[in-house]
């Protein structure tokens, strides 16, 4: 049975790879990739939070689904 599975695709990137590439682009593949993203992050932005600045609260919802935390 497991004779049966095929081996990985060893052509791909692994996750790691992949993060790596988004944080420090060295391909015109990648560089082009993460100003695409960088792109549409602006659009998302603009169009959600228009012309006021977010509280640490509301940027860590947004970004993070993570609950309003009340300072202290």
């Amino acid at each position: 049975m497991l004779a049966a599975i095929p081996p990985p695709d060893l052509g791909l990137p692994t996750v790691e790879d992949w993060l790596n590439g988004l944080r420090e682009p060295e391909t015109d593949e990648e560089k082009a990739f993460v100003a695409l993203l960088d792109t549409k992050l602006q659009q998302i932005l603009d169009d959600t939070i228009g012309d006021h600045p977010l509280t640490n609260a509301e940027f860590s919802s947004l970004f993070f689904n993570a609950p309003e935390v009340p300072t202290i």
